[in-house]
């Protein structure tokens, strides 16, 4: 069943709108990070599609969409609601990262600003992963490392017991059909037009809001020499270091 908060496009647009992503990404990651417009991480040159730009912050549209769908703040408490159900739910975070304990305050105070109310819920980490793959949060603030190859079938999937990572329960037929040919090519370039239109809709469809893209960042002693980072992990062809 589709979710009495989140299960409406126009809703989840709307909360998209409401959260300044280009101000996060300034406060928190400076230039070690970008928004993002979905789950192709731009290393994917090929796959990425940048004829899509980030939705704007827009708290005004942000409102009007949310009116059009019932949404508004009839009893003048500061909350938007529709019929009986108020809007307002438990933005869950893993206990112990100061980094994303900030990230969800932030994002606490921008919704309220469009009658959103968010209540911060931190659960200990192990619990925190346990419970979001049985799906007992409302909503949550989490993130993945980018993998090698670019597969995700795992996280979009429509078949929610054969994929349980598929974690905010996105279901569309036409997406499947995708990731079905991103599997079935011969190259991963040949797959990179298949990539581009599954970017496009969830751009549309906007299954949860897509914040940004971390780069890691690695210090080194100046005394070591020899590193070579990569893709394969910082400590790559580690026995070629040394100290002066």
């Amino acid at each position: 069943q589709p979710h009495p908060l989140f299960g409406n496009m126009k809703v989840r647009k709307a909360l998209t709108l409401a959260i300044d992503r280009k101000s996060i990404v300034k406060a928190l990651l400076a230039q070690f990070g970008q928004e993002a417009i979905g789950p192709v991480s731009p290393i994917f040159r090929s796959a990425y599609n940048d004829t899509l730009r980030p939705m704007p912050f827009d708290p005004t549209a942000a409102l009007s969409l949310l009116a059009q769908e019932g949404w508004e703040d009839k009893d003048d408490d500061g909350v938007l609601e529709k019929g009986k159900t108020k809007f307002s739910f438990a933005l869950t975070i893993p206990a112990g990262s100061q980094f994303t304990l900030e990230l969800a305050n932030i994002i606490q105070k921008q919704l309220r600003d469009v009658k959103i109310a968010a209540q911060i819920q931190q659960v200990e980490e192990s619990i925190f992963w346990q419970q979001l793959m049985e799906k007992k949060f409302d909503a949550f603030i989490g993130g993945f490392e980018v993998p090698l190859q670019l597969q995700l079938t795992m996280f979009w999937g429509s078949d929610l017991r054969k994929y349980p990572f598929n974690l905010v329960s996105f279901r569309d037929p036409h997406v499947d059909r995708i990731l079905k040919a991103t599997e079935s090519v011969g190259k991963e370039s040949e797959a990179a037009p298949f990539w581009k239109e599954f970017q496009v809709i969830l751009a549309e469809e906007q299954p949860c809001t897509f914040l940004f893209w971390e780069n890691n960042v690695i210090g080194v002693n100046k005394r070591v020499i020899g590193t070579n980072f990569s893709i394969l992990g910082t400590t790559y062809r580690a026995w070629e270091w040394s100290t002066e």
